[in-house]
């Protein structure tokens, strides 16, 4: 099967600093009247289910996207009068912006920066630190 040109091109917009009670429906509400939402995808938390502060939005095509971030560009939450943060983002079933292929010459260091104890913890830090080569 080939993929068209079009949906080679990303077709989904990131949105930050999103309430906790802002849900699908919200952001079909707010973009559906401009574009075809084909999917709302708000990020939660695994375990309690309360979002993270931000959503993935997907359309049935790269323009009608970009329309959207063009006609939304400095607006506001009509519900809360706080910007509106959009740009390009992905999620499963799009190409991801950045890929580790881009930085061919690059090196992934993980360090596990919790302190070396006998007792057993829940909740640990793991940094990321790249470094190009």
């Amino acid at each position: 099967m080939e993929i068209t040109e079009d949906l080679a091109k990303p077709r989904t917009i990131w949105v930050g600093d999103i309430e906790s009670w802002m849900d699908e429906k919200y952001f079909v509400d707010i973009f559906g009247k401009s574009a075809t939402v084909v999917k709302v995808k708000i990020i939660r938390d695994k375990i309690t289910n309360v979002p993270l502060g931000y959503a993935f939005v997907e359309f049935e095509s790269h323009e009608a996207a970009t329309n959207i971030l063009q006609l939304f560009a400095g607006s506001t939450h009509p519900r809360t009068n706080k910007p509106l943060r959009l740009n390009w983002g992905t999620h499963t079933g799009n190409k991801p912006l950045r890929e580790f292929s881009n930085y061919p010459n690059t090196t992934a260091h993980i360090r596990d920066s919790a302190p070396k104890q006998n007792t057993v913890s829940i909740s640990r830090e793991i940094s990321l630190e790249i470094i190009p080569n």
